[in-house]
Parts: C-alpha cells; structure tokens; sequence
C-alpha cells in the first residue's frame, strides 16, 4: 500500500519548475490553448525487485500540451506549437543533467529521468481548432524498504 502520493509529488514538481520557466498552467487538460496536463501512463511497477523487498521502479507519465493550431499555410503557428512541446522535452532532459527530480521521500533515491520519444506528438485535433500534443516521460528510481 502506497504511504505517500507521488501522483501530485510528481505534479507539483512540474508546476514549480516548468511552468515557473515556462508561463504555463498546469490543470486537467481541458483544451485551453498553453494549458498542461501530466497523465500517469501505467501504475508505478518494480522493473527489477530484490530479495530483500528494495525495488528499481519505474514511473512512467505524458506530459501533454493544449495549443490552436493553424490551416494556413503561411502561418507559423503550428511549427511554434511543436517547439513549445519541444520546450517541453529540453527541460526533462536538462532536470535529469542537473540532478533535479521530484522527492519521493527518503526511502527513494537513485533516480533518472528519460524522455521516452524523440519528439512530441499530435494525438488529436477538435473542429474548434484546439490540438492536443503529448510525450511519453520515464523516472526510474530507487525504493527501499
């Protein structure tokens, strides 16, 4: 049984560094052009147990962005929408070369980071001309008993 919930450690950690650099708000994704969502993407699992009851576990998650997108073909908009979702994927990148990671508490340690794609992509489109883009982030830690 889970004694604390790495679910909102998780989002409070994105909302104070992320969104802090980049002016974004955080919240259920509801299709608001520059709003952010973190969803978990499967439960956190033990990806390689120990005798002893310590665990290597992995958290996986996506980070998805809400943007307007563009039919016009001389507009830029939709190539600024990707290299904001880039944006994205450069700041897990430069948590994990700083050592910055959320807490988790002290029996976790050992942590990485990882995008797990090389890009962001579009997972769908409203006729309203909202679009919802997303990618797929790893944190692998250590959790003993």
């Amino acid at each position: 049984m889970p004694t604390i919930n790495k679910d909102d450690i998780l989002y409070d950690w994105l909302v104070a560094g992320f969104a802090a650099a980049y002016p974004t708000t955080f919240e259920f994704l509801l299709m608001v052009e520059g709003q952010a969502a973190v969803a978990p993407i499967s439960d956190i699992r033990a990806v390689r147990p120990y005798v002893n009851g310590d665990a290597i576990k992995q958290y996986d998650f996506m980070l998805q962005l809400a943007f307007r997108v563009s039919d016009d073909v001389d507009s830029n908009k939709n190539t600024d929408n990707m290299f904001a979702a880039r944006k994205w994927q450069a700041w897990i990148d430069e948590q994990q070369q700083l050592g910055n990671y959320p807490d988790f508490g002290e029996k976790c340690s050992q942590y990485k980071l990882e995008n797990l794609s090389n890009m962001p992509t579009m997972a769908g489109r409203q006729e309203d001309g909202m679009a919802k883009y997303q990618f797929p982030a790893r944190l692998t830690y250590l959790e003993v008993r």
